[in-house]
């Protein structure tokens, strides 16, 4: 299995978001705190052994009206039917204003 990583663009809802894809096998998407570098994170890194990686520029998830809609846009874009979705954070504080976000 490859764990190479590949920056690529999906477009939904007239919003574009980049994102990092790594790793081969059944899709996981990483949503991490904004301004957090994908391609040096270790989470992603080991996830890429077992499974094929999506991890989303959440700022560009700042355009969009809402964020589960932009959620489901990226996940409809990247033709993934029931990916497993991991969510990580630098500290507990960019934890739950992430948590937030998904649930709104």
């Amino acid at each position: 299995m490859s764990s190479r990583t590949i920056e690529a663009l999906v477009q939904t809802d007239g919003v574009e978001t980049t994102y990092v894809r790594a790793g081969a096998g059944s899709p996981v998407i990483v949503l991490r705190a904004c301004g957090t570098p994908a391609a040096s994170d270790p989470v992603i890194a080991q996830l890429a052994r077992e499974f094929r990686v999506f991890a989303p520029d959440l700022c560009c998830a700042e355009n969009a009206p809402n964020f589960s809609g932009w959620l489901r846009g990226l996940i409809e874009g990247l033709g993934l039917e029931e990916p497993r979705v991991v969510v990580t954070a630098d500290s507990e504080e960019e934890l739950v204003a992430l948590l937030q976000r998904v649930r709104d």
